[in-house]
């Protein structure tokens, strides 16, 4: 059985240390990071199913990670934070927080927390895939499968097949695929489309596939079958 993944962010390495102990004591898959931007980087490579977020951090803090972490993903997100006040913990969830355990804590305390999500999660189940031809995705493990090969994807590669797979024969133009996928205040140009595409494609597009992504001049992008 694959055991469930949560990511820890905390600065403190004694409350890393007992939170990563129990959470293997009790047969969770465990990685600790001491700061924002590592949490951010590890959550655009892999899948985690809960994240514990501490809110006073070195460099950007909690809530503002606890922001960007919503701008790509819904991974359940438990805040911890020394200050306990009724508006802290408000503030929390109005950030996209799921719950908010105020230190200091028991270990045990996250991990029953942490259960009780999870199990709120398996009595509301998301879709779990989504296919044409050859093409399977699974969402909740950033993964996609085409001929029983199966290929890793980064968040935003995610997002990007997504999008196009639920707009199957239609164009999807780079702006709006922007506008979803990187979000409105995107300040960047639309060659970061392109270039995603294009490792989208290197990665998805094997042989003897009946599908693809083909691009549409002046336009954007349509995913549909071939053949």
């Amino acid at each position: 059985m694959e055991k469930y993944k949560v990511l820890v962010c905390d600065d403190d390495i004694a409350v890393r240390y007992s939170l990563e102990d129990c959470l293997i004591s009790e047969g969770f898959e465990a990685l600790c990071v001491s700061n924002a931007e590592r949490l951010l980087d590890e959550i655009q490579h892999q899948f985690f199913d809960v994240i514990v977020l501490d809110i006073m951090l070195p460099g950007m803090n909690g809530l503002d990670a606890c922001k960007e972490i919503r701008k790509i993903c819904d991974t359940p997100i438990i805040m911890l934070s020394a200050k306990g006040t009724i508006n802290d913990r408000i503030t929390g969830l109005e950030t996209g927080a799921d719950d908010y355990v105020p230190k200091p804590f028991s270990p045990r305390e996250v991990i029953i927390r942490i259960k009780r999500i999870l199990n709120r999660s398996a009595l509301n189940p998301k879709p779990h895939t989504l296919s044409l031809e050859e093409l399977t995705v699974y969402p909740e493990k950033n993964q996609a499968v085409v001929n029983e090969v199966t290929i890793g994807l980064t968040i935003k590669e995610l997002q990007v097949l997504l999008l196009l797979l639920n707009n199957v024969g239609k164009i999807c133009t780079r702006d709006h695929i922007l506008n979803e996928v990187w979000g409105y205040d995107y300040l960047g140009d639309t060659r970061v489309v392109d270039t995603l595409i294009k490792r989208i494609r290197k990665k998805i597009i094997l042989k003897d596939v009946h599908f693809s992504i083909n691009s549409v001049y002046g336009a954007g992008y349509k995913l549909e079958k071939t053949g």
